[in-house]
This record gives C-alpha cells, structure tokens and sequence, in this order.
C-alpha cells in the first residue's frame, strides 16, 4: 500500500490490525527504518501511544522494536525483559511499580464491561 502525502511523493505503508472499535492504523516503512537506524546508532526509543493494551499488543509485531512500550496514555508501560530467554517477538515486562502507583486512577476502559 501506499500513502500519497499533500507535499507529493509516496510512502509505502503497512496496514496494522483494526482496534476494538474497528479503526485501521498504518506505519510507513520509512518509520520502521529510521527506528531500526536510530536504535543501531545507541539512542534510546520509547513508542508512546494512547491505545488500549490490548490493541497495542496486537499490533506489536508490526511495530518497530523499541526500548519501552507506553500505552493507555501513560496507564501502562511495559520494557524489554533483559533477563528473558523466551523465543517470543516480543520478550517485554509491565512495569508494575508504574502500575500499582497508578492503581487508584479511574478504570481504563477496558476494564468496563460492555454494555
């Protein structure tokens, strides 16, 4: 697929799995470079994102490898798991320290049953 931008040209752009509520996300593979670059070159990369956890974590395999992972606008942060041998794409760990400071916040609205 491919994204044409006001200022012309293109960029090829993969779609990500739709959310809960049926919107598609898109990353440009230009993106997944320049992370991939910038992480080699020893810069810290942390994706931010306002999505659910469980959206972000079926995009995870699409998106580019990072350092740490921060969801649910702050909610939830997860980091690569240095100690782990699993042979998963994706060897992260929540920071529940982070989690359990938070504990008192409203529920995230995942946590609501549907109606």
């Amino acid at each position: 697929r491919e994204f044409f931008p006001a200022g012309g040209g293109s960029l090829a752009i993969r779609p990500l799995p739709p959310s809960g509520t049926g919107l598609q996300g898109f990353i440009s593979e230009r993106t997944l470079q320049l992370v991939a670059q910038l992480r080699r070159a020893g810069h810290i990369f942390v994706l931010i994102s306002g999505a659910r956890s469980s959206t972000f974590m079926q995009r995870l395999p699409f998106l580019p490898a990072a350092d740490a992972y921060v969801m649910e606008n702050g909610g939830r942060i997860f980091m690569q798991d240095p100690t782990s041998l699993a042979p998963t794409a994706a060897p992260i760990i929540e920071d529940l320290a982070w989690r359990e400071a938070h504990a008192a916040a409203p529920p995230t609205p995942e946590a609501i049953p549907a109606s």
